[in-house]
This record gives structure tokens, sequence and C-alpha cells, in this order.
């Protein structure tokens, strides 16, 4: 996806759509109005964010293909358990140095793994074979799951 020409593009229909710009019209314009710029912020938001697009279009682009939900990398589940005790000790122990540099390579593994969504999903847009299809939601499944420890850190 092209994020200069979708900024471009939602600057282009921000303008285009804003309540301001309908002040004068009638009530039914504003309400349309409002309405439309609610739907392309939403939009907007959605595409430029690689997780929340392909939350978004996996199951369109699946079709009913059964995909397993739950399923992660191999050896994914076991590596975050460990990680997960590691980070209890850690958060415990309060020692800044150690949770600031253990905190970096989480956020540095998470955007690894959100480039290699946009990636596998650029393929499934192409094609959509399901093991690519299977890929993107196994790669959905291993990014929420550090987000979420990313989320245990303190800010």
């Amino acid at each position: 996806m092209d994020l200069d020409l979708l900024e471009e593009r939602y600057q282009q229909l921000t303008v285009e759509l804003h309540p301001d710009f309908y002040a004068n019209a009638s009530k039914r314009q504003q309400q349309q109005s409002e309405l439309a710029s609610t739907v392309l912020n939403r939009a907007y938001n959605t595409l430029r964010n690689p997780v929340a697009r392909a939350n978004d279009l996996l199951p369109r682009l699946a079709q009913g293909a059964a995909l397993d939900e739950r399923q992660l990398p191999s050896g994914f589940l076991m590596e975050m358990f460990g990680l997960q005790e590691s980070l209890d000790e850690l958060l415990e122990s309060g020692i800044p140095e150690e949770i600031a540099q253990t905190r970096t390579d989480l956020t540095e593994r998470h955007a690894t793994l959100i480039s290699g969504l946009a990636l596998h999903f650029a393929e499934a847009e192409a094609t959509a074979p399901p093991s690519t299809l299977q890929t993107l939601q196994t790669d959905l499944n291993a990014e929420r799951y550090l987000h979420r420890l990313l989320e245990r850190f303190p800010v």
C-alpha cells in the first residue's frame, strides 16, 4: 500500500467532505457530510495501520476459507511463556536499564512482525492463496500476543 498516496487522497477528501464546508447547507447535507467524514476517518485510520487493515480485510479475502484463528508460529507460545516469566521477574526487580532493554527488544520484534504482516498482506491481496491467508492470520495472532506483553511495561 502506498501510504503517501493514501495520505494525499485522504487530505483531498477531507477538504471535500468536511462539515465546516456545509455550514450553510441543508440539515440533510450537513448530516451526510458528518457521516461521510466519520466513515472517511475510520477508513483512513484502518488502512494506514497494518494490523487494523489486516484484521479488517482478512475475513473478506478469506471468503469463508477455514483459517485457524488460534494458530501461532512454531515455538512461539513456549518462547512467550518463558518471556512472560522473565518479564514478571524483571518488572518485579525494578532495574530500569534491563526493563528498558527488554522493552526495546520486544518493540523491535513487534515492529518486525508488523513489517512482515504488510508483506504477507500484499501477497494475499494479489493472489489470496489459503496458505498466505493462514500465515497472515498466524502473524496477527502473534502480533496480539506481543502487543499484550508490551502493554505490561510501565510508561
